[in-house]
């Protein structure tokens, strides 16, 4: 694989509510980049949302689907941002096909700031839609936990005071 394919493709990882469709919309409007929501995609090419699939297909047809998807993208000619959904990495070998195909970047925000943002948007997320509240943060903890090794695998990582239009547009400057 050509170095140069290797630079049309960043990939932002992490749990949900870290942030990644919005730093991913802002950091493509800035580069003038094309941007994609995982998630997003699957759901236009499946016409139903993510909770739905989880719903009627499972989560294992789900994956398969959004490792479809995902495999889908790596024949992008242009410079593209690509948010991918919380689990994305966990699942079918994705993060090394992510880091065999672009750059991957964790935006490793604070459990705390996850659960706030998700508080108010957990019905649509499949693993949490029906989670009170009062177990939001240990079911996220959770999940941290479960998916760190995937997400240590990224080639940046940005901590809770890093994530920033800034520090992003840095890493992208090194590939650009």
């Amino acid at each position: 694989m050509s170095s140069s394919k290797k630079n049309n493709l960043f990939f932002l990882v992490g749990l949900m509510g870290s942030g990644k469709t919005y730093w991913g919309k802002q950091l493509a409007q800035k580069n003038k980049y094309k941007f994609i929501d995982l998630d997003e995609l699957v759901e236009s090419k499946n016409k139903q949302t993510v909770l739905q699939l989880f719903n009627e297909l499972g989560e294992d047809a789900f994956r398969k689907t959004e490792h479809e998807t995902l495999i889908e993208l790596f024949s992008l000619g242009e410079k593209t941002i690509i948010a991918c959904g919380g689990g994305t990495p966990c699942f079918y070998d994705n993060m090394n096909l992510m880091n065999q195909n672009g750059i991957t970047i964790w935006l490793n925000d604070s459990i705390e700031n996850i659960c706030e943002r998700l508080e108010q948007l957990k019905t649509s997320r499949p693993l949490i839609a029906n989670e009170p509240n009062s177990h939001l943060k240990n079911t996220i903890t959770s999940l941290y936990h479960q998916r760190l090794s995937f997400y240590n695998m990224a080639k940046y990582s940005l901590t809770r005071i890093e994530i920033s239009l800034d520090h992003l547009q840095n890493i992208i400057n090194i590939y650009a």
